[in-house]
């Protein structure tokens, strides 16, 4: 019998509710797919219709909560009127909202996480796009506001942003004091830096260093190989930043018959 999208939502909701609780309850290396559909009511085969694993279940409820945010974010009336540290601060602050319910299950799932971090690469890259979708065009709209320097790879920046969330989440689920009130401190002065860093323009600033480096070492280099391998490079490739015209032969004037 076919049932509705609707029926599939709930059915993956409850296959997802019930595998945080076994994990809360059971830990993470204690919880199996047999388990979590018999706790859920349903068949092994169903799960396998939705999940193939449990790092899946695991991912996708990571995939839940910020879409559920970032829903939530794009969906304030007064968004618009916000200033960059103010919309940063809402966003993760509804993110760690839909996480407060799961302390215990998050320490199980950070701690298999950080057991073998390189094995889930493609699931943190989808997580970080989750994460920035809501903040796509945020920096280029600060920018036109007069609120900071945009930087010249704003897709980079944007990257540093959810690597910076990361880090606060990560702080979120360890931070023992009253109401995580040491995470609070944490990511009040953490984005009166990022914002600083990024009126400043010192991003750009950093960049030119860099770039400036890069065409020095690789002037020395192309002059290294020039001095050990002689006459092997042409004109511009040994004169590195500063190439120098190519030199033409100027051909003899042939004289025309009659002449002397």
């Amino acid at each position: 019998m076919k049932i509705s999208q609707q029926e599939k939502n709930a059915v993956r909701d409850r296959i997802l509710q019930t595998f945080v609780e076994l994990v809360r309850t059971k830990g993470y290396g204690k919880t199996n797919l047999n388990q979590i559909a018999k706790e859920a009511g349903i068949g092994i085969s169903t799960i396998y219709n939705y999940f193939k694993s449990k790092e899946q279940i695991l991912f996708a409820y990571f995939e839940q909560a910020l879409a559920q945010a970032g829903a939530e974010y794009k969906a304030t009336p007064t968004l618009n009127d916000f200033h960059l540290q103010e919309k940063l601060q809402l966003y993760i602050d509804l993110i760690l909202e839909r996480y407060e319910a799961d302390r215990e299950f998050l320490l199980e799932a950070y701690g298999r996480i950080e057991l073998t971090p390189f094995s889930f690469m493609g699931e943190i890259r989808r997580l970080k796009d989750l994460f920035l979708e809501p903040l796509q065009g945020l920096l280029e709209e600060a920018s036109s506001k007069g609120e900071i320097t945009l930087p010249p790879f704003p897709r980079f920046t944007q990257g540093l942003l959810a690597d910076y969330f990361a880090g606060i989440a990560y702080h979120w689920v360890h931070d023992t004091s009253v109401g995580q009130s040491k995470t609070t401190q944490l990511t009040d002065i953490s984005l009166n830096l990022v914002t600083a860093v990024l009126q400043s323009g010192m991003i750009n600033k950093a960049l030119d260093v860099v770039h400036f480096l890069a065409r020095s070492h690789f002037s020395h280099l192309v002059q290294g190989l020039e001095h050990w391998f002689p006459g092997r490079l042409g004109p511009e490739e040994a004169a590195g930043d500063n190439p120098q015209p190519r030199k033409t032969k100027q051909r003899k004037a042939t004289p025309a018959k009659g002449q002397a």
